[in-house]
């Protein structure tokens, strides 16, 4: 991963095809955008790269903390499992929120040796979002290439809405729009025998991981007042970090 600081693009970046967006839950329709991104790639033999930002912008604008589906470290992660070769992620701060959307390209996107850009057909970016996918195609030197929305049940899916059917507690609705099982990294902080099963008593450390509401999933789980009770056959300990899929 390449991190950029503002006004600091590396001389030395190759020449890629990158996708452009937050992709804070690399949801179905994020997933669009890396499969076109790596289709692009392969057909014209370069680098596979993706163009993210390392906080939600909400967070710079509203100077309140934002709940996410995945903490940096499993956006990484789930980035490169799908074939990313290349992350090129902005540290978003109050400086890059305001340049104007034209200097975007020319101070950012033009020197990235970019062959092609894929983005989604609502993604905004520059001051007050005042670019778009209209303002990539007519300035950008590269091709812009745009993905129509992808939707399920005639509704777009967002991290919005996937954020909203977590905290309803409809993780199967939620893991069909992710397009892979919802999970938490929780803390063992009891472990006892039980039978010939082991109940796990655990919390999550990240404070603004996105979670369900109290209750009983897959009669395996059972969350109440922030605690995950779970019967597993893990050999685990106090202490021992393990990843939950409710």
């Amino acid at each position: 991963m390449i991190k950029i600081r503002y006004d600091e693009i590396p001389d030395d970046l190759p020449e890629c095809i990158a996708c452009i967006g937050f992709f804070d839950s690399l949801h179905k329709g994020h997933q669009q955008l890396i499969s076109r991104c790596l289709f692009e790639a392969e057909t014209n033999g370069l680098i596979p790269a993706l163009i993210c930002f390392d906080k939600d912008p909400l967070e710079i604008i509203t100077g309140q903390p934002q709940p996410h589906i995945l903490s940096n470290q499993e956006r990484i992660a789930h980035i490169h499992a799908l074939g990313i070769e290349m992350i090129l992620m902005f540290e978003f701060d109050k400086k890059l929120m305001n340049v104007d959307h034209l200097h975007f390209i020319s101070d950012y996107l033009e020197k990235m040796h970019l062959r092609k850009l894929i983005c989604g057909f609502d993604f905004r970016f520059g001051y007050q979002g005042k670019g778009d996918k209209d303002t990539l195609k007519r300035y950008g030197s590269f091709e812009t290439i745009v993905i129509p929305e992808i939707d399920y049940y005639h509704k777009k899916i967002s991290s919005t809405r996937i954020k909203q059917e977590i905290n309803r507690g409809n993780l199967r609705l939620a893991e069909r729009l992710l397009g892979y099982r919802y999970y938490l990294d929780v803390e063992v902080l009891k472990s006892e025998k039980t039978g010939e099963n082991r109940l796990l008593v655990a919390k999550c450390p990240d404070a603004l991981k996105v979670m369900p509401p109290d209750g009983v999933y897959a009669d395996q789980l059972q969350v109440k007042d922030g605690l995950f009770r779970i019967l597993s056959h893990e050999n685990v300990r106090e202490g021992q970090r393990i990843k939950v899929e409710p």
